[in-house]
């Protein structure tokens, strides 16, 4: 008689390690896929209609491409063997923080609504990343959200208003910081920053501890 074994713990925590991983390895490959699409339509006479007809794909095969960095393999081959030979070649990677924060932004997106399919998954901006990246390492920030939180549920107004005080002080802080990250100039005001902690902040925290280190060093 076959003897059932009963599903461990550590069934539904692998399978959900995995399902967060894959969302990341998809979100980081898509911005090289873009890439590819720019270069191939380049080479295909500038215009999506032309670039569906070279490679024998959709013209909206051609726009998903573009826009989210859609790329099977069998149209890579196709690329490769109908523009290869016309000097056309692949285009290099992008910088390794442009990869990475692509995949934090799908693997969140995922951890946060993860029985929605990817296409309907509501992500996080890069900007947005970037300031709540900027905010959840501030420890000043972390500590007085939670007192803002206590303050409020218990009903002590003056404690409150101080923590609200401080948090507006922070904010501008983070968003210079943010801004540093990303290059340009990024201003939240504390209602917007109080409003990605609270959808974001613990799909990010999950994340952080479903992956290994080193990919979350640069963050």
């Amino acid at each position: 008689m076959e003897q059932k074994h009963a599903r461990s713990s550590y069934d539904d925590g692998g399978r959900r390690r995995s399902a967060i991983l894959q969302s990341f390895r998809c979100g980081a490959r898509r911005p090289w896929c873009r890439r590819v699409w720019q270069t191939a339509i380049k080479a295909c006479g500038g215009t999506q209609d032309s670039a569906a007809q070279r490679l024998f794909v959709t013209t909206s095969a051609v726009s998903e491409g573009l826009q989210h960095g859609r790329l099977s393999i069998d149209t890579l081959v196709v690329m490769l063997a109908e523009l290869k030979p016309h000097g056309w070649q692949l285009p290099k990677l992008p910088p390794r923080q442009e990869l990475m924060a692509e995949g934090y932004i799908e693997a969140m997106a995922y951890l946060r609504e993860p029985s929605q399919t990817a296409s309907k998954r509501l992500r996080i901006s890069r900007d947005d990343l970037a300031v709540l990246s900027a905010a959840l390492s501030d420890d000043d920030w972390s500590k007085t959200i939670a007192h803002r939180d206590h303050a409020l549920s218990s009903g002590e107004i003056a404690r409150l208003r101080r923590a609200d005080a401080n948090l507006a002080a922070l904010a501008a802080h983070i968003s210079k910081s943010a801004s540093r990250r990303q290059g340009k100039p990024i201003d939240r005001s504390l209602e917007q920053l109080c409003q990605l902690h609270r959808t974001w902040a613990a799909a990010w925290t999950d994340y952080r501890n479903a992956v290994p280190y080193a990919w979350t060093e640069d963050t």
